[in-house]
C-alpha cells in the first residue's frame, strides 16, 4: 500500500537518506493521522524507531524514550561485539 498525499514529506525523507552523515529525525503530529505507516512504508530498516504513548505527561514520554534508546544501545553493542569476536 502506498502513502497518498505525502510528496513533500517522502522528498524530505529522500533527500535525507541520500546524504553522506546521519541523522536523527522526528516525525510527530495527531494520533492515528499515518506517521508510522508513511515511515514504515519508505524506509524498510531502522538503527531506531520509538512510538510515543498517548494520555501520558512529558515526564513518561521521556522515561520511555530513554529506555528505548538503551534498549537500542544494548542491541548495537551486543552487535559490535559479536563483529569484533568472528574477526568481521
Amino acid at each position: 500500500m502506498e502513502a497518498v498525499g505525502r510528496k513533500r514529506e517522502k522528498a524530505l525523507f529522500q533527500r535525507l537518506f541520500e546524504e553522506k552523515r546521519l541523522h536523527f529525525t522526528a516525525v510527530y503530529g495527531r494520533r492515528r493521522i499515518g506517521k508510522t505507516f508513511l515511515i514504515k512504508s519508505h524506509f524498510k530498516t531502522f538503527a531506531f524507531h520509538h512510538t510515543g504513548i498517548a494520555n501520558v505527561g512529558m515526564n513518561e514520554q521521556l522515561d520511555t524514550f530513554s529506555k528505548s534508546l538503551m534498549v537500542c544501545f544494548h542491541r548495537l553493542s551486543q552487535i559490535k561485539n559479536a563483529l569484533r569476536i568472528s574477526g568481521v
